[in-house]
C-alpha cells in the first residue's frame, strides 16, 4: 500500500525545547520524576542537565513528506509516521524528521 513511500524523509525541522513546557508536559502525564523539572537534579544526572520525558517528542513538528497521503480518519496515528531516537534536553533544540 505504501511501498513506494518507504525510505522517503522530510527535511529536518528544528524544535526548541523550553524547560517550562517540559515541566508542564511531565505534570500533564503524571510523571513526577525531578529529572524533567528540577535544575539541581538535572545537573547531578548523567546528562548534566534536565531532559524531557520520552513521550515529549510527540508534540514536535516533524515536517512533511511530499506525496505521502495518510488516512485522516479512524487512526490515532494517522498523521504520525515518525521515529525519534535522540533524547531531548531542556532549554536546547532538537532536530526531528519523519522517516
Amino acid at each position: 500500500m505504501y511501498q513506494h513511500d518507504i525510505g522517503k524523509r522530510s527535511a529536518k525541522v528544528k524544535n526548541v525545547v523550553e524547560r517550562g513546557a517540559v515541566k508542564k508536559f511531565a505534570e500533564a502525564i503524571g510523571d513526577p520524576n525531578p529529572i524533567y523539572w528540577d535544575e539541581e537534579t538535572g545537573k547531578r544526572s548523567r546528562y548534566g542537565r534536565n531532559i524531557a520525558p520520552p513521550t515529549f517528542p510527540r508534540v514536535f513538528d516533524y515536517g512533511v513528506i511530499e506525496g505521502l497521503k495518510l488516512p485522516s480518519k479512524g487512526s490515532s496515528m494517522a498523521n504520525s509516521t515518525s521515529i525519534m531516537s535522540a533524547r531531548c534536553l531542556s532549554a536546547k533544540s532538537c532536530t526531528a524528521m519523519r522517516k
